[in-house]
């Protein structure tokens, strides 16, 4: 049976963990940016060579200014201090999503980031100011202006699928999502059209390795089903 090669999570309940243990809302989300180091290890260690984590929307700029403030200086942390992390797990670092929307700092930060980590092959993707309508819409305007008359009547999938924000991610076979919401939000509209879901209510910074290891086996059992029909 061929492995997984591509999973994402939408990391949901950092705030409501945090108001549960007794914390600030916003230490939620530190807990929640350090659960995603210990869990790339953990996939990683599975085999999957590609890795998508939904960190921030483009509604959650519609959060309060203080929350995306800290929210902002929490990424910029992350992504300065745990470079070497990220560089001993040997994984290749790329966001997608408005990036431009970001301080020209934490814009930087991005960059230089993408850049120190590109030569590696296993790739994690950080779905930043992202919008899965944003990026079709994004996606129509670039091949509009890209195209001709003739090659916009002559459009494929796969052609379409170039212009797309997420291009470099490989349909994920598996989207998580933690903290009991059962819906997408927006997230991988396109590249998740035939991802098997997995709904959980544990709260982000609550996710194991035993739930990631569930979740896999389920799946593996699943396609082995299926493929004997």
């Amino acid at each position: 049976m061929s492995k997984i090669k591509s999973i994402a999570i939408i990391i949901d309940g950092n705030r409501r963990w945090a108001v549960k243990n007794g914390l600030k809302k916003t230490e939620g989300h530190e807990y929640g940016l350090k659960k995603i180091n210990k869990t790339i290890s953990w996939i990683k260690e599975e085999g999957v060579e590609n890795m998508t984590f939904y960190v921030f929307s483009t509604e959650n700029w519609n959060r309060s200014k203080n929350e995306v403030n800290i929210l902002m200086i929490l990424f910029e942390k992350v992504f300065t201090e745990k470079i070497e992390e990220f560089m001993d797990m040997e994984v290749s670092i790329k966001f997608v999503g408005s990036i431009d929307k970001f301080s020209k700092k934490l814009q930087k930060i991005i960059k230089d980031t993408e850049e120190k980590t590109k030569h590696f092959k296993t790739k994690v993707f950080f779905a930043a100011s992202y919008g899965g309508r944003a990026e079709i819409v994004d996606a129509v305007k670039n091949a509009g202006k890209d195209l001709t008359k003739k090659e916009l009547e002559k459009m494929t999938e796969k052609k379409f699928e170039s212009f797309l924000w997420t291009a470099d991610i490989p349909d994920p076979e598996i989207i998580i999502r933690t903290g009991g919401n059962r819906r997408l939000s927006n997230f991988l509209l396109w590249k998740g059209a035939y991802s098997e879901i997995y709904f959980l209510n544990t709260l982000w910074p609550d996710f194991s390795k035993k739930l990631l290891g569930k979740i896999l086996e389920h799946y593996y059992k699943k396609v082995k089903i299926n493929k004997g029909k």
